[in-house]
């Protein structure tokens, strides 16, 4: 269940913003206590980092195609013909099965309602969105954190006009600080109707075709 040698790392950094490309690595080292990697390179820009501090999601895939991911940061690192960051072996606890399928996201401002037991429904608008979750603006003061359960109503645009409404239940995955009283909150789908993740798949592969059109003018 835990990554082996060569197999490749996908890293995502907490102060990654939506649309940054993720980090890769490859495994160099399993020790009793630590798995060890090369320096992670970021696909798009091949910036390397070391991530001092900072937290990171850890995702890999294994030979059944199950993906797996964990939250580890940086607790050593050395130099043998090459630079290799160790982060802790997770315990089995801490490992999240998720989807190895990849969604398409996109950027999207749409309106969304964040239903809250005793307390009045937030409205929000989002950043993203894919098959798999979204992103929206939140308010620090609504005191949102990681792991937090949320049910939720999207609008979806549909032609010629009119709205399309999708209900769902999903969890924060991520935080991350946007202003001094802002923050942008990551939501993965935990239960959603197939059809309704459909819909939101249809949206977004319409919505590429529409800002490929518009950046060609």
């Amino acid at each position: 269940m835990l990554p082996k040698i060569n197999d490749m790392l996908f890293i995502t950094p907490d102060s990654a913003a939506p649309g940054d490309g993720v980090y890769k690595a490859r495994v160099t080292e399993v020790d009793d206590k630590r798995i060890w990697f090369e320096l992670p390179i970021q696909e798009g820009t091949a910036r390397s980092s070391k991530f001092s501090y900072e937290r990171l999601e850890i995702a890999y895939v294994q030979e059944e195609g199950m993906k797996h991911s964990f939250f580890a940061k940086v607790v050593g690192s050395k130099q043998d013909g090459i630079v290799m960051l160790a982060v802790p072996k997770p315990k089995a606890e801490e490992l999240r099965k998720l989807q190895r399928r990849a969604y398409l996201r996109v950027k999207a401002d749409l309106e969304l309602k964040v239903h809250q037991d005793d307390e009045p429904t937030l409205e929000v608008r989002t950043i993203d969105i894919s098959g798999g979750g979204l992103s929206f603006t939140a308010q620090q003061r609504w005191g949102m954190k990681s792991n937090q359960a949320l049910t939720c109503t999207l609008y979806i645009p549909q032609k010629p006009a009119g709205n399309d409404y999708i209900s769902f239940r999903g969890r924060i995955v991520r935080t991350e600080l946007r202003t001094e009283v802002t923050e942008l909150i990551m939501v993965e789908f935990e239960a959603i109707m197939d059809g309704d993740r459909e819909k939101i798949i249809r949206y977004c592969f319409d919505k590429q075709i529409e800002d490929r059109k518009r950046l060609k003018g």
